[in-house]
């Protein structure tokens, strides 16, 4: 800095700053300054600082979510496959996934991708991807093996008790209880429970 000068600069020929012996340059172009003196009028340019900015990865995810699904099942999401880029997919801090630009997540978490282009080590890190996966209720029966009785008898068939689930009995392909953990079944046949 001169005290008492003034400054002028310029990207090319387009005047975009001054007064200030600063200046922040936030798009690519050929930046330069000229300084003068106001008591002389004598001024002098700068030599030419060539500025360029490459861009940040493109980390727009398709499907952000959230999630919640049952165990056993998945969801995808990606983010636009871009060229010369390498991809490292997180579940939190912890690396679960690289070099694809989508992710299949199975397990329950906290999801996000950082896109580095390799060129220029600019990168860019994605929202939050945020994925609950419930447990699977319980569907055994007891007793689990074959049973018999005599003509006029019956059993009573029995899934584990589990709060917030909802039972339905079949025998074979038809529907024969529900909203009970027990079945009480006096006929032949072959029964199941489902458990939601």
């Amino acid at each position: 800095s001169q005290a008492g000068m003034n400054y002028q600069w310029y990207n090319g020929a387009t005047a975009v700053g001054t007064n200030t012996n600063t200046y922040s340059a936030t798009t690519s172009g050929n930046y330069s300054v000229v300084v003068t003196n106001p008591t002389t009028t004598c001024s002098a340019p700068s030599n030419v600082v060539a500025v360029t900015i490459t861009p940040i990865p493109n980390v727009t995810l398709t499907n952000p979510g959230p999630h919640v699904f049952c165990q056993g099942g998945s969801v995808t999401f990606s983010v636009p496959a871009q060229a010369g880029a390498s991809y490292q997919w997180y579940n939190g801090a912890t690396p679960v996934g690289t070099n694809s630009n989508s992710f299949t997540a199975t397990t329950s978490g906290t999801y996000t991708v950082v896109v580095t282009f390799t060129a220029t080590s600019c990168k860019a890190t994605s929202a939050t991807v945020s994925v609950t996966v419930n447990p699977l209720p319980v569907a055994t029966i007891s007793p689990s093996g074959p049973t018999t009785f005599c003509s006029g008898g019956s059993v009573t068939l029995t899934a584990p008790a589990q709060a917030n689930v909802k039972y339905e009995w079949f025998q074979g392909a038809t529907p024969v209880g529900t909203n009970s953990n027990t079945l009480t079944v006096s006929t032949s046949g072959s029964y199941t429970v489902k458990v939601t």
